[in-house]
């Protein structure tokens, strides 16, 4: 029973691969390659990351998530936010970032980001965009649009 995981792995990936066991008998180098083989085809991402963002309240701390589409088994990706009105990219003062990786199997974790911040009304139709970037140039990102209520 053989497994084989590629970790990054990226549209050249694609072909077709066949196993080949290697090793000794009776002291000598000896090996075995199987018959069948199978296929693997590799498209681009498609999928983009999910963005949770809950009620936002003017002056009220609030944590946004962003996490990556899938379950890797790869290099962990970067992410990046980015805050826009109109045309103009702006900073938000006193926000604080975090990375988190889950663990759900020996192959497979989920990436996740976190921006933590206090809103306030000049965030109100200000549009939110999280990018992640995984080996080999490949992004995807997901924008959205705040609600700022204020109290």
């Amino acid at each position: 029973n053989c497994s084989i995981i590629i970790s990054d792995l990226q549209e050249s990936d694609s072909g077709s691969y066949q196993l080949r066991v290697n090793g000794y008998i009776n002291g000598r180098t000896s090996g075995f390659t199987y018959d069948t083989r199978t296929t693997v085809h590799v498209r681009g991402l498609k999928q983009k990351p999910t963005l949770m963002v809950p009620p936002l309240t003017e002056g009220q701390q609030t944590t946004l998530t962003c996490t990556a589409p899938g379950l890797c088994s790869g290099s962990p990706p970067n992410f990046t936010w980015r805050w826009r009105r109109g045309e103009e990219d702006f900073t938000i003062t006193g926000n604080i970032t975090g990375f988190h990786t889950e663990i759900l199997t020996d192959f497979t974790q989920r990436h996740s980001s976190t921006l933590t911040f206090n809103p306030s009304a000049e965030h109100h139709d200000t549009n939110i965009t999280c990018k992640i970037s995984f080996t080999g140039d490949t992004t995807t990102e997901e924008t959205v649009t705040l609600n700022v209520t204020c109290e």
